[in-house]
């Protein structure tokens, strides 16, 4: 069982790997605190054709710890939101969903995307385009900070008490009242916004899986759902400004600038366009100069810092870690190799956490094997690592050269990493140079009394910067 979970959590991208110890002592009776997660991939591997089996032990444990009681408070609205009246952009992914919705059967999309992109300005926009059908939209809270996700059984409590008569006989168990929506549904072909959804689990009992009905989907993690799927990035630079545009009135080069600095991210338009109309003595230059200094000041607009604060917070430990080491990369985008040297592991547990941060929509993949924070994420991952992560270790980590295949054999052959031969046999000796590796796979340029060589050399050791140390001599790192 310790070697199915294991490799089912390689699978997924999971960081975090029990040992056998913690797989034996799991279920054992007496214990204080209970791994639900844990839990939850012993029975998708003990009942791998039972779908519902992990929702019902999640449930379960909700109810021992108390918390089904906030998870059965759910608010079902029989109406959509309002359609957002600046909506740019968005038109290959329009025209896929109304494509989706000219067919026949069940009629399933899901969003997805991370905090700020436009998921839920999406949804309701095509949700307004379906037809003349009864809606219904429903918060299933998966990444609220203060209450736990929706229960879907109190959701479709609420469900059945909208569409059923009056007076009829509720169901009891989760199958019959399933069962009973859907039944409903087919009668009553309906569109259902399923807003900010926490795991597919969570929404397979609320799919109307009938012809005619609607269900729309959002959630920050990729959510393996029939239908179809859709992943939301930026807006591009054009969609942008023409949002900025339409929000404030204004025009002018300017908003090219401010729509590069809020990283195309829509949330960060948004908010930036709602401080230019209260600010209406500002200039758009004055814009400029706040978003450069807030940016330097390593700080965000609180509705910004809100959304990412509750996606990091649900991390694991490996991955805030890694997130936190790759902002403070220099480059644009790193690969599986770069990440392993910042975050100071072997590459396939590097290559693990990349993929679990790109799988929950953290790091974007501009093309295969390279990875990239987007500009909200590294600041607020840089003020996380300041907060969070020491001085000496943040610097340690700077000083690191790019390990490579030729270089770094033993980060690439084997999970546990072995003692790096650093420089390549056959380099010319280097007197005024001592770059050391670590047991764990992490060099570090150590002081030196000049600059780097300029001879031919010099091409068998890593580039350098130089700076000042604090006892007035010059440092260089790689």
């Amino acid at each position: 069982m310790h070697r199915r979970v294991v490799r089912s959590r390689r699978h997924r991208g999971a960081a975090d790997l029990p040992s056998y110890d913690t797989v034996y002592r799991c279920l054992q009776p007496g214990r204080s605190r209970l791994d639900v997660e844990l839990v939850v991939d012993i029975v998708r591997e003990l009942q791998p054709d039972a779908e519902d089996a992990p929702r019902r032990w999640r449930q379960a444990h909700q109810v021992i710890t108390g918390l089904a009681a906030e998870a059965s408070v759910v608010d079902v609205r029989a109406e959509l939101p309002p359609d957002e009246p600046a909506f740019v952009g968005r038109s290959p992914a329009v025209a896929a969903m109304l494509a989706e919705l000219a067919g026949s059967g069940p009629r399933i999309i899901a969003i997805d995307g991370m905090p700020g992109v436009g998921k839920s300005t999406l949804a309701v926009r095509v949700a307004h385009l379906a037809g003349d059908l009864e809606a219904f939209t429903v918060d299933l809270r998966g990444f609220a900070t203060d209450r736990p996700p929706a229960d879907p059984a109190a959701v479709l409590d609420g469900l059945l008490r909208r569409l059923a008569p009056a007076g009829s006989r509720a169901p009891h168990t989760t199958e019959d009242k399933i069962e009973r929506f859907r039944e409903l549904a087919a009668r009553r072909p309906i569109v259902l916004l399923l807003d900010n959804a926490a795991s597919a689990e969570q929404v397979r009992p609320l799919l109307a899986m009938t012809d005619g009905s609607v269900v729309l989907v959002t959630g920050r993690h990729r959510l393996v759902l029939p239908g179809l799927a859709i992943t939301l990035d930026v807006l591009d630079p054009a969609e942008s400004v023409e949002l900025l545009s339409r929000s404030t009135g204004e025009t002018g080069p300017e908003l090219a600038q401010l729509a590069d600095l809020a990283g195309h991210l829509p949330l960060a338009l948004t908010l930036l366009a709602g401080h230019i109309r209260d600010h209406p003595d500002w200039t758009l230059a004055d814009h400029v100069d706040r978003l450069r200094e807030r940016r330097t000041m390593l700080r965000l607009d609180g509705g910004i810092e809100l959304a990412l604060r509750a996606a990091y917070e649900r991390l694991t430990p490996p991955h805030r870690a890694l997130l936190r080491a790759l902002s403070l990369s220099r480059g644009v985008d790193v690969d599986v190799y770069t990440a392993a040297a910042l975050a100071g592991c072997d590459v396939p547990t590097a290559g693990s956490l990349l993929g679990g941060l790109h799988r929950v929509n953290l790091l974007r993949q501009p093309r295969p094997g390279r990875y990239q924070l987007h500009d909200a994420m590294r600041v607020f991952a840089g003020a996380r690592a300041i907060d969070e992560d020491s001085a000496r270790g943040r610097a340690s980590r700077l000083c690191c050269p790019r390990p490579s295949r030729a270089t770094w054999p033993c980060m690439r052959t084997s999970r546990t990493p072995r003692p790096c031969t650093w420089p390549p046999s056959g380099a010319p000796k280097a007197p005024r140079w001592d770059v050391r590796c670590s047991a764990s796979a992490r060099c570090t340029g150590a002081a030196v009394s000049s600059s780097r060589p300029r001879s031919a050399t010099a091409r068998h050791w890593p580039k350098v910067t130089t700076r000042p140390s604090s006892a007035g001599r010059t440092r260089t790192s790689a």
